[in-house]
């Protein structure tokens, strides 16, 4: 039937029955969509009677869930704690980063009226969200990504409306919907289901590792006002009403609220629930506690107030009663004293630094200094991220520890560990213009210092001044200047301590004679296979390699073997001639040299990659929470005119007695078989990716959404059937596939309202009641008109 629609046939042939009873009553105990399926529906089915749009309608679901998989990205930097202490070599380097799981969460509804065909449906919102597990500190971190409506979602009955079908036999709304009172939006109402599962830790993922009890949540959101994100094109649909950027923060932060009050109630019938069975957990109540901090980044508290008017909270309204006022907002960020409005010892926990019970034992890798690269998570695809990575950035420009790459100085050099402990920066300014030029293979015996350093002057500085006009010598080619340094530069040599014996004679200098004049000659005749090398050639090759990187990272002048002193066996060293302080370049820390690592006494202690990421953060440690938040109000995002709201909202369960002290008895054992009825990661985005976010997808036609929806319910039978681990019995083939996974993945929801002469009257009533509101208040109040005041004109 789908088939032949989108083929562009009409035909009137009705399609089979639902599917068999083994797709429809199957329990996948593996499966994590059907718990929140199960969750999802139940709500939907206690929205009140007159609150339901006019007639009668079916809502389908949609949960689509990835397998988990290891994630590296969500605190990078995490476990380098004591950078500058790795660094030295008193501990050492941290090989396994903070273990992190990553689930990839992918909810749509569609809708369709009882006239209609089943294929007829049309998708009306959508959900794309990441669910991060942190196995070894019981918390997990939700991250909404995309949120999105196509404009064909039913219209449910206004607030005063309702007031009055409420009045012919309707029922109220569930309290555990969260909302006090109507419900005027279903988008709002299945946003906050959606949200409040997974804030209330029921989401118990099958992670392959073993893992302790769920004791945190923390939700982040950064509302940014787009005209779609998800469904393209669909702004052109009349019937969508895009949000403003003040509009969509005040949305934001209603709904948050009403999942804040739903998590409460939800944990309140749990409490309830466990008293004939005792109290558990030592005794302590289980109502988690609940922190919520939005803020606009560039906006004080005040100055967000004509524009987002604060909650009640603030402004010291205690009588109201709204499940905004109960959510008790913060105005801030929950990162430091100063962000939240908190003491330091009542900071709200975080993923990484969870409130301990007494008496508990920690092991040192789950201790983490307070820092933005413990505290603010990393997402992908998000501007927070993006700033994160330009700071952890500059530690490779700034060049910390780059006295690491540089070998120790043997026994007969000359010691300078002053020098050692200078900086990049300040080792540069060492090196004058003249040294500058000779070390990189600019020198063309113009120049030429003396070599017992007594300031007088060289041979051809000697030499009387010719009147005449000299050519400005010409700049040799890149590859001329590596092959003069390959023949300037000496072998590489062990540090250690060998038995081969040194050559017995060497040029004291590359470009001076032996008796100290300097040699006059052009650099094009130094190389006899100059012309058999290109330029690409002598950067990829790894003798060279180094010397290329320092002429682009900066001059490091380095303590190393002088080409004038050679090491004997014994420990001794020989001088030639020729000038004492010749030094070697060494690459500071460039990540184009891979092959660069610190040396010791012992051999490589810390690879490129390490001491790039030490660096990464050294310069994060350098940035608080407060200025990161008050530089993030200068990016691009949140200062182009329009207002960025970022909100957290952080659930802790307390912490239950000292016997959680014993972590190895609370220890959640690994799941080692896969989830059923999921789809990779890869897999499920490409599907988002070219059946819902292409250009040519016109979501603001009728016929096309349709069309769009059926071809997105065909993609998902065909991945479920593929890589979803599912039993022969549930695999459906052909034209009725999209109904693969009903039950588990999806259903579909009757909704029965009031038909359209109720609906009508109590329209009729409500414009009554309104005209003799407004009729009251002018009679009430009148309104004094002012007149113009008319500037006079001058007088001659």
């Amino acid at each position: 039937m789908r088939s032949s629609r989108r083929n562009g046939i009409n035909t009137n042939t009705t399609s089979k029955g639902p599917a068999t009873s083994s797709t429809s009553t199957r329990h996948a105990p593996l499966s994590p969509s059907q718990p929140l399926l199960n969750h999802l529906i139940a709500n939907v089915r206690s929205l009140p009677k007159c609150s339901l749009p006019t007639g009668s309608g079916h809502l389908t679901l949609s949960v689509l869930f990835s397998p988990p998989r290891m994630a590296k990205v969500l605190y990078p930097w995490a476990h380098l704690d004591d950078p500058r202490g790795i660094a030295a070599g008193s501990r050492p380097f941290p090989q396994q980063t903070v273990q992190t799981w990553e689930e990839m969460v992918f909810f749509h509804a569609e809708w369709r009226r009882a006239d209609q065909h089943e294929d007829d449906v049309k998708m009306i919102c959508a959900i794309e969200a990441y669910n991060y597990s942190l196995p070894e500190y019981g918390s997990q971190v939700f991250y909404l990504s995309k949120l999105d409506t196509t404009g064909w979602a039913p219209r449910l009955q206004s607030a005063k409306v309702q007031k009055h079908l409420l009045l012919d036999g309707g029922k109220g709304p569930s309290p555990s919907s969260g909302s006090a009172g109507p419900v005027t939006s279903l988008t709002t109402h299945l946003t906050v289901s959606f949200l409040s599962y997974f804030l209330s830790l029921r989401h118990k993922p099958s992670l392959p590792t073993p893992s302790r009890p769920l004791r945190h949540s923390s939700c982040h959101i950064l509302a940014r006002a787009q005209e779609a994100y998800i469904f393209p094109n669909s702004p052109e649909n009349p019937a969508k009403k895009p949000l403003s950027d003040a509009k969509l923060v005040v949305w934001w932060r209603q709904t948050l609220s009403q999942v804040v009050e739903a998590v409460r109630v939800y944990h309140a019938g749990v409490k309830e629930g466990s008293k004939g069975e005792g109290k558990s957990n030592g005794g302590l109540p289980q109502q988690p506690r609940i922190d919520a901090c939005y803020m606009i980044p560039g906006l004080e508290k005040l100055e967000s107030h004509p524009l987002v008017p604060l909650p009640p909270s603030m402004l010291g309204k205690s009588e109201s009663d709204s499940p905004l006022a109960r959510a008790q907002w913060r105005y801030g960020h929950p990162y430091s004293t100063a962000g939240s409005g908190r003491h330091i010892e009542d900071l709200p926990p975080l993923p990484l630094h969870l409130p301990l019970p007494a008496g508990a034992v920690v092991s040192s890798s789950r201790e983490h200094q307070r820092g933005i690269a413990t505290l603010l998570p990393r997402f992908e695809d998000d501007p927070q991220s993006r700033f994160l990575d330009e700071l952890a950035g500059e530690g490779d420009e700034i060049g910390k520890f780059g006295h690491l790459l540089r070998p120790p100085p043997t026994s007969g050099t000359t010691s300078t560990a002053p020098q050692q402990n200078m900086d990049v920066e300040s080792q540069a300014t060492l090196l004058d213009e003249d040294s500058q030029m000779t070390l990189l293979g600019y020198e063309t015996g113009m120049t030429s210092r003396s070599n017992s350093g007594n300031g007088s002057s060289t041979a051809i500085e000697s030499q009387p001044f010719d009147p005449r006009p000299q050519r400005t010598p010409k700049k040799p080619r890149l590859a001329e200047r590596v092959m003069d340094l390959r023949a300037a530069t000496p072998p590489r040599r062990s540090f250690s301590n060998s038995t081969s014996t040194p050559p017995t004679s060497r040029p004291s200098s590359p470009m001076s004679s032996p008796g100290g004049g300097p040699v006059r000659r052009s650099p094009r005749k130094h190389s006899p296979v100059k012309a058999a090398v290109t330029d690409g050639e002598l950067l990829n090759s790894p003798s060279v390699s180094e010397i290329v990187m320092t002429t682009r990272s900066g001059l490091v002048r380095t303590p190393s073997v002088s080409p004038t002193k050679r090491v004997r066996p014994n420990g001794a060293t020989t001088s030639s001639p020729s000038t004492s302080s010749s030094q070697t370049l060494h690459a500071p820390s460039s990540p184009l040299a891979p092959t660069t690592a610190a040396v010791s006494s012992t051999g490589p202690r810390l690879t490129q990659p390490q001491l790039s990421a030490l660096r990464s953060r050294l310069a994060l440690d350098a940035v608080s929470p407060d200025e990161f938040w008050e530089r993030m109000a200068f990016r691009q995002e949140c200062s182009s005119g329009n207002l960025v709201g970022s909100f957290f909202l952080g659930v802790t369960l307390p912490s239950a007695s000292r016997r959680d002290a014993k972590e190895d008895e609370e220890m959640i054992p690994a799941s080692l078989e896969r989830p059923t009825h999921t789809i990779p990661l890869r897999e499920l985005s490409k599907a988002m990716r070219t059946n819902l976010q292409l250009d040519d997808c016109y979501w603001q036609r009728d016929r096309d959404a349709v069309e769009l929806t059926q071809y997105f319910d065909e993609e998902r039978g065909k991945l479920l059937c593929h890589s979803g681990r599912l039993e022969e019995s549930e695999k459906i083939e052909g034209e009725e596939g999209w109904r693969v996974g009903r039950g588990v993945v999806w259903d579909d929801v009757l909704l029965e309202g009031f038909g359209q002469r109720e609906v009508d009257k109590a329209k009729e009533a409500a414009l009554k009641e309104i005209g003799e509101g407004q009729a009251e208040a002018t009679e009430r109040k009148p309104v004094t008109m002012l007149s113009v005041k008319r500037k006079k004109p001058p007088t001659a």
